[in-house]
């Protein structure tokens, strides 16, 4: 596949000072907050469509380890790009090694699941055969090589993306190579156990902890992998999801939801906070997250959180908890923030609208 027409199209239709006026809108919103507006909604001062048509690649068409596939992939990622360039929204420019939930638990020997081509959706990762038995196994022999499982076609596409960006320096400063899609801690355990994992961590905690200990390990060093082929823009910030926020890892905490806030202090949080020790950054969690958020906000190098379901969550405790103790909420659902807005609430300068 030629990628070259695309590449030359994007590069040319980059334009720094529109760039450079959006990062700095985001600049003020993560390290002052937002008081232009009720809350952060960034805009770029000028839309700049394509000329030439962008063809889809399917998902699932991107997931294979041959040159093509990897072609395709780049193409889709770059395509997502030139989508936000041909509006004014307020999108900063990314791209990924975008294979799904599956590559860390892939790096234990967890099977990924492709979706069926119609359905469009990213691979998972289904339970390691053999049960808690292939888990205590697991837990006695060394950390997984970051490039084992999914690992060795997510760094393959990386490396592809360095190389290809090279020629074009307006892409190399402005289209950010963003991690991919490690999870969290809990989230890997319960992809790699299966939901049998709410019962492990009643009957089998001990085990349960010695196994989260080795998936942060795993964690921690795919990152340095990962930050060495790709460091981050700044020492102090990265881009993720098209949004800058303090700090270079973006944890998720899914799992978390099906926890009291006890069991979360016990079997997240201290793997969680080894990551944001490190690296800092921010954490994702969809469903019904309030019982535990205050407690995910506390953690040292947490600066912001990101919540795709308000409807779900008493919001005025999530306030309390976040934006009221300082934590950003980022890619905010618009429709509640207007609700805020309306209802004048309180430091609504640190929430980002999506």
């Amino acid at each position: 596949m030629n990628l070259i027409p695309f590449l030359d199209d994007l590069e040319s239709r980059l334009d720094p000072s529109v760039e450079d006026d959006l990062e700095a809108q985001w600049k003020t919103f993560i390290f002052h907050g937002w008081d232009a507006s009720p809350f952060f909604s960034p805009r770029r001062i000028k839309a700049t469509p394509s000329k030439i048509e962008w063809p889809w690649p399917s998902t699932n068409s991107t997931l294979g380890d041959d040159n093509e596939s990897f072609d395709r992939m780049a193409l889709q990622q770059l395509c997502c790009a030139s989508g936000t360039l041909s509006g004014t929204g307020g999108s900063l420019l990314n791209v990924r090694s975008n294979y799904g939930t599956g590559i860390l638990p892939s790096l234990f020997g967890a099977p990924v699941a492709v979706m069926e081509k119609q359905y469009e959706l990213l691979p998972t990762a289904t339970a390691i055969p053999g049960g808690l038995n292939a888990i205590r196994n697991l837990v006695a022999t060394e950390t997984p090589c970051h490039e084992t499982g999914w690992g060795a076609r997510v760094f393959e596409m990386g490396r592809r993306f360095k190389k290809m960006f090279e020629p074009y320096p307006n892409i190399k400063r402005y289209v950010h190579l963003y991690h991919p899609d490690i999870q969290g801690s809990l989230d890997v355990a319960e992809m790699c156990v299966g939901s049998n994992l709410f019962l492990a961590l009643y009957d089998e905690p001990e085990l349960m902890l010695a196994f989260l200990d080795r998936i942060t390990t795993s964690y921690i060093h795919f990152l340095d992998a990962w930050f060495e082929l790709a460091p981050p823009p700044n020492p102090e910030y990265s881009i993720h999801w098209g949004a800058m926020h303090r700090g270079h890892a973006m944890l998720r905490t899914d799992s978390g939801m099906n926890l009291s806030p006890e069991m979360m202090e016990q079997f997240s949080l201290p793997f969680d906070a080894r990551i944001l020790k490190k690296f800092g950054g921010g954490v994702h969690s969809c469903g019904k997250v309030d019982h535990y958020y205050g407690l995910v906000a506390s953690l040292a190098g947490c600066h912001c959180l990101n919540l795709s379901q308000p409807e779900y969550n008493d919001m005025e405790k999530v306030y309390r908890e976040t934006i009221d103790r300082g934590v950003r909420l980022f890619s905010h659902p618009a429709t509640e923030c207007k609700r805020i807005a309306e209802a004048r609430r309180a430091n609504t300068r640190l929430v980002h609208s999506a």
